[in-house]
């Protein structure tokens, strides 16, 4: 039920059920949200050359080639993964992913991965590359 709040422009508020809490503040918890939001995901994707297995998130502009993705990944705007097996992982916007072995990982944004990496966590615009 809309209420007035105490501001003097008389701003409208309501009040909303929560159904479900998430705990999104170590990287554990962060991986466990995901995988439990990955669940109500029913959208199919198809990339040639490509393994998708379900429940994954891929973002419109994400580019996927050669690659095994999932169960429980998502894959945000601009991402970029070439010839590399991404499972329980969530990698941020325009990140890229190439030749990489990754399990539980936490890949921030505009990160780029080459080479064999376990479980990376990055900050953004890291670059990592094995040798």
């Amino acid at each position: 039920m809309p209420c007035r709040s105490c501001s003097p422009g008389g701003e409208q508020f309501g009040i909303t059920s929560i159904e479900n809490c998430f705990d999104c503040g170590t990287p554990e918890t962060l991986l466990a949200t995901n995988r439990a939001l990955l669940q109500r995901q029913r959208t199919e994707y198809n990339f040639p050359g490509c393994k998708i297995t379900p429940p994954v998130y891929i973002a419109p502009d994400a580019f996927v080639e050669n690659s095994t993705i999932g169960p429980y990944v998502s894959l945000s705007n601009g991402a970029r993964v070439r010839d590399s097996s991404i499972v329980d992982s969530i990698i941020d916007e325009a990140a890229t992913i190439t030749a990489s072995q990754l399990e539980r990982a936490l890949v921030a944004a505009h990160s780029v991965l080459e080479g064999k990496i376990d479980r990376p966590k990055l900050s953004d615009n890291a670059n990592e590359k094995s040798i």
